[in-house]
């Protein structure tokens, strides 16, 4: 390996690792605890929350004072308000659920890749044609005569 092959191989190893050290601070610094919907109604009562947003269905809260363990962020998956109060009566602990639907999340990556990739393949094939350079099995073909 020559000196400058090596040279460059120090520098891409040195920047790997100064990313994975920033991703880990970054994840550290951002900790998120999931919490049932009760708790996070409790930690809400007590004033421990310095801002909360609310999403379609997820809720998260920002403390005010971090965790011992480091956690600034809670997120807890939203219930119905009416269902919320019914449980609480009862001194139940609940949470919402989110169902995953497998299929269509895979299908929501596929489908667009398939999609351009199917366009490109038409439109490149066209083009090739018509620039008289024969299809995709004629590529090394000599046309020497």
């Amino acid at each position: 390996m020559d000196k400058e092959a090596r040279f460059n191989l120090w520098y891409f190893i040195t920047a790997l690792v100064l990313i994975l050290l920033f991703q880990q601070w970054w994840i550290s610094s951002h900790q998120v605890e999931t919490v049932p919907y009760s708790e996070f109604q409790t930690r809400l009562e007590q004033g421990r929350f310095a801002r909360v947003e609310v999403s379609e269905r997820f809720i998260r809260g920002e403390l005010k004072t971090p965790e011992p363990d480091g956690t600034r962020f809670v997120t807890a998956t939203r219930v119905d308000p009416e269902i919320a109060e019914d449980l609480r009566q009862y001194g139940v602990t609940f949470s919402g659920a989110t169902e995953s639907n497998v299929i269509g999340d895979i299908l929501s990556w596929l489908l667009p890749f398939l999609l351009f990739f199917g366009l490109w393949f038409f439109l490149v094939r066209g083009l090739i044609e018509r620039q008289g350079m024969g299809g995709y099995m004629s590529v090394g073909k000599s046309k020497a005569k």
